[in-house]
């Protein structure tokens, strides 16, 4: 079992390395840690100021983020949700991104001075059903996968990314 565990207030990675690079900015929620062998869900933090992100793992929240890597990556919009959001105009946690725990990958960390992944993917539940890319083609297009994802200040990049 390949556990993170808690350093100067951050997870970190236990089987990492000391000099390996881990841009992650996890803070661990009510002393919680994530199993990086387990499937994590990142989503918009809606209650706190800045570009915060939710960390859960099954049903429960175990961190809060700035910045962290994903790998083998699922973009998921519940319509149930997204149809709550629209017809009572009040945003709530409905679109994830679904992979694994990564420290790097692809050539780039979660830093958001680093180089970003060529795929820039937005979610407006207002406007557009899915997650969707603008930035590569002249249109945007729906984005239901990717191998790897950056999410950080900046926003979410993507590499490799896919439709079903």
């Amino acid at each position: 079992m390949n556990e993170l565990i808690e350093v100067d207030g951050l997870l970190r990675d236990s089987k990492l390395p000391k000099n390996h690079a881990d841009d992650n900015h996890i803070i661990p929620f009510k002393g919680r840690t994530i199993d990086a062998d387990k499937v994590i869900a990142v989503y918009r933090n809606l209650n706190r100021k800045g570009k915060w992100y939710s960390i859960r793992q099954g049903s429960l929240v175990v961190g809060h983020t700035t910045a962290i890597c994903i790998r083998d990556v699922k973009f998921i919009v519940r319509d149930s949700g997204r149809q709550r959001a629209i017809s009572v105009m009040q945003r709530n946690v409905h679109a994830y991104i679904e992979g694994n725990y990564a420290t790097s990958g692809m050539g780039v960390s979660a830093s958001p001075k680093g180089r970003p992944l060529p795929a820039r993917i937005q979610y407006h539940p207002y406007n557009k059903l899915r997650f969707f890319c603008d930035n590569l083609t002249s249109n945007a297009f729906e984005v239901k996968g990717a191998d790897f994802c950056v999410v950080n200040e900046t926003g979410v990049s993507a590499g490799h990314t896919y439709e079903f």
